[in-house]
């Protein structure tokens, strides 16, 4: 079970990912809708895109905005607009594209990094114990 400081952690961080995310797509739809901005060069650019289906634009059909609304961070956007949710930053590497994104989507693919990190450790941790405890008894051989 995790500390109390641990929790605290957590709230913290989730609570700030949806706040820059709101702030954010609040700003590009102020400010992008003019067109789009290079921040560096072609690399990286900000563009208002309007994104019916789930994280980086991948759509599920008809039905995203609902298969999507149990995930509260996604599910906010699903809800407040019928046009979609608001990408803004778009990524270039010479001719290959990265989806457009926003913040929302960053925090997603950090949270799911970091919870594979973790069972990927966990999972290490849990096999060298095994281990340790068969070389240590020699009765089981």
């Amino acid at each position: 079970m995790p500390n109390a400081s641990k929790r605290h952690l957590f709230w913290w961080v989730a609570l700030t990912v949806v706040a820059l995310d709101q702030i954010t797509k609040a700003m590009a739809v102020a400010r992008l809708s003019a067109g789009v901005v290079p921040i560096f060069g072609d690399w990286l650019l900000f563009r208002l895109v309007y994104n019916k289906g789930a994280a980086f634009g991948i759509y599920l059909g008809p039905y995203s905005r609902w298969i999507f609304l149990g995930l509260a961070i996604v599910a906010l956007d699903r809800i407040r607009s019928s046009d979609g949710v608001v990408d803004f930053i778009d990524v270039y590497i010479g001719p290959l594209h990265w989806p457009t994104f926003n913040v929302a989507d960053m925090g997603v693919t950090c949270g799911a990094i970091a919870l594979a990190a973790v069972l990927w450790r966990e999972g290490h941790a849990v096999e060298d114990e095994h281990g340790a405890r068969e070389s240590t008894n020699p009765a089981e051989a």
